[in-house]
């Protein structure tokens, strides 16, 4: 009896703290995507110079994928609620950094900040994680799609915040495109203050407490990229959110300015853009339902066939913005079904002492391969085209299929 009610408690627990990261995310996503879509245009502003955009969104990228390790380190000693605390106070800093940037004309000041902002971006993807700490195994897919799901807000209002928030920023004597950071630094106080105050009990604490484990592991044990080399399942899981993350990003970046090219009007591009966006985060309670009924490396197989498809349909489509339309929806609903199965399959591949590293040290590395990704991308296709840059990304996804059903035989064979 005691037993059963310890259980519907812990089951308690685990629906609020799903709900407040929801929260979280929502309030979050649409700072971090207001002041995304406003990053560009101010570093290219500040600068006198259109290339500076690019700057501006491998700063933020960079930053998140540098910082992830940090904030992991902070949630490895203190548990969810204080790193995510710590994760969004840092993207407010960076925000303020950044309205500092713009108001003094200043690029590298600008920069800075935007690499600290990129702190609020590591803090909601780990909060993916966080939603599986106290998830039972039939649980945890559909709570970490549930967590990813939750995003697709901050998607569809953030971007449309730029031109209200210039309205008021200019009112306030303040450069007009630095307002979409001073609203982002008001989000990620709201979402550091509802983590702070409602993130309890902590779900990794708990978890901790529940399976006998000292609430701060001590350090040491196996070197963690050595970790992850040598156990097979997460080594694949690794690689597909590599791959599935330095495919999408270029394409997405690059695949409007093809359609531009075309005469392709700003309405229809902006609406491919959506779609694919949409695409990334609606259809992820799907996945996670399939990931429980069929296993997670039916979601890595699937989401690596959904990209296939979609660069297919991309070098194909020459200017036609339907199909490239559909090549974008495709595209992100494969970048879903790989972030959701490899984040699931690369968390119950390693021992949960070593678990919280694996994931700060994953993100880490699918962010910087994603900045080489967008940074490369633009020499790709100014020297081969735009179907240089899709056929480079179907070798990719290819070898990538290549090694999951390598994968898949040798544990039928095992």
């Amino acid at each position: 009896m005691a037993r059963a009610a310890a259980g519907a408690q812990v089951a308690r627990v685990q629906r609020r703290t799903v709900r407040v990261l929801a929260v979280t995310q929502v309030v979050g996503g649409v700072g971090a995507l207001a002041g995304t879509t406003a990053g560009g245009l101010l570093a290219a502003s500040v600068a006198g110079d259109p290339a500076a955009a690019g700057y501006a969104q491998g700063s933020q990228v960079a930053g998140a994928a540098l910082l992830a390790l940090p904030i992991v380190l902070v949630m490895q000693r203190f548990g969810r609620r204080r790193g995510m605390v710590a994760g969004f106070t840092t993207g407010l800093a960076g925000a303020c950094v950044a309205v500092l940037g713009g108001w003094t004309d200043s690029l590298p000041v600008l920069i800075a900040g935007l690499i600290l902002y990129g702190a609020a971006t590591a803090t909601s993807l780990q909060s993916r994680y966080a939603a599986t700490d106290l998830a039972t195994p039939a649980q945890r897919a559909r709570a970490l799609s549930t967590v990813v799901w939750s995003a697709t807000a901050g998607v569809a209002i953030g971007p449309n915040l730029v031109g209200p928030t210039a309205a008021m920023a200019e009112r306030a004597g303040l450069p007009p495109l630095t307002g979409a950071y001073v609203f982002a630094a008001a989000a990620f106080l709201i979402a550091a203050t509802v983590a702070g105050t409602m993130l309890r009990p902590d779900p990794l604490l708990l978890s901790r407490r529940i399976s006998g484990e000292p609430a701060r592991p001590a350090p040491g044990g196996a070197w963690v990229p050595r970790l992850i080399l040598t156990t097979p399942s997460a080594r694949l899981a690794l690689m597909t959110m590599v791959v599935s993350h330095s495919v999408m990003l270029p394409l997405m970046v690059i695949t409007p300015v093809h359609m531009a090219e075309a005469g392709t009007g700003l309405t229809v591009i902006g609406a491919a853009a959506s779609a694919h966006v949409l695409g990334m985060y609606v259809v992820s309670p799907l996945v996670g339902r399939l990931c429980d009924r069929f296993g997670r490396r039916a979601g890595l197989v699937t989401g690596a066939a959904l990209l296939l498809t979609a660069i297919v349909v991309a070098t194909t489509a020459g200017h036609d913005s339907w199909r490239l339309t559909a090549a974008l929806v495709l595209l992100g609903v494969g970048w879903s079904a790989c972030l959701v199965s490899g984040s699931l399959l690369l968390s119950e591949s390693v021992p949960a002492a070593r678990r919280l590293r694996v994931q700060g040290t994953a993100d880490m590395t699918v962010g910087l391969c994603a900045a080489a990704g967008g940074l490369i991308a633009g020499p790709v296709v100014g020297t081969f085209g735009f179907t240089g840059l899709t056929v480079g990304a179907g070798v990719m996804v290819l070898c990538l299929i290549a090694v999951q059903v390598h994968a898949l035989l040798a544990d039928r064979a095992g």
